[in-house]
């Protein structure tokens, strides 16, 4: 009896130390996912593939598969000029609507208010398709035409689940607005996991509107 009680502490104690070690690995592959994606993202107009690539390594993370800085940058490479023609569509679209606001805040004419409430409306709907857009091109290969229509029509069809995935994407900057103090205390998180651990929520969120797609190409 006290044979078999010391192998199954051996078998506990090896069991606990594989689990901590694949606990390590995993969150070491979320620090240097965001730590790529900060970088990768300085560049602004680089910022879409590089948030295409950090989704990539997520839900490589997610499925066990490679999640490294190699893994990064080979999904940053694949489809960089496609991935990034819609993240400048995305920043033209986002500057013209921002610049729409201004000058037609400070006008007065019939319908101003109605005006601004479309603008909004837009805006809202940029900020949808735009939360939905960089994990399903990490996901699926697709023209930027696919890549607009897709983005709608799912956006549309799961708007709860969008709607929560843009809640987290605006959160970090909702902070800087409300109180940049905290967003500065909590600037270690953010360096070091923050971004990652916010796409991570996303991706499990939205891996039940992928999966069928997924499933029916394979």
């Amino acid at each position: 009896m006290q044979f078999k009680k010391g192998v199954c502490m051996k078998q506990e104690s090896s069991f606990a130390s594989e689990t901590l070690v694949v606990w390590c690995g995993r969150i070491a592959s979320v620090v240097v996912t965001n730590l790529l994606w900060i970088l990768c993202c300085l560049p602004v107009v680089t910022a879409g593939a590089a948030t295409k690539a950090m989704y990539h390594n997520l839900y490589c993370l997610l499925r066990e598969e490679e999640c490294s800085a190699r893994s990064f940058f080979r999904a940053f490479a694949d489809g960089f000029a496609r991935v990034t023609a819609v993240w400048t569509v995305i920043l033209v679209a986002g500057a013209a609507l921002l610049t729409d606001y201004y000058l037609v805040a400070y006008m007065e004419f019939p319908g101003r208010m109605a005006v601004i409430g479309l603008i909004f409306f837009v805006g809202f709907l940029l900020v949808f398709v735009t939360g939905l857009m960089f994990p399903m091109l990490s996901q699926f290969a697709m023209s930027i035409k696919d890549a607009a229509i897709n983005g709608v029509l799912l956006s549309l069809a799961h708007l709860p689940r969008v709607f929560l995935v843009s809640a987290m994407n605006l959160l970090p900057w909702a902070l800087l607005v409300v109180s940049a103090k905290w967003f500065l205390m909590l600037s270690a998180l953010w360096l070091l996991g923050g971004y990652s651990l916010i796409g991570l929520y996303n991706a499990k969120l939205l891996e039940p509107v992928f999966a069928p797609y997924r499933d029916s190409r394979a």
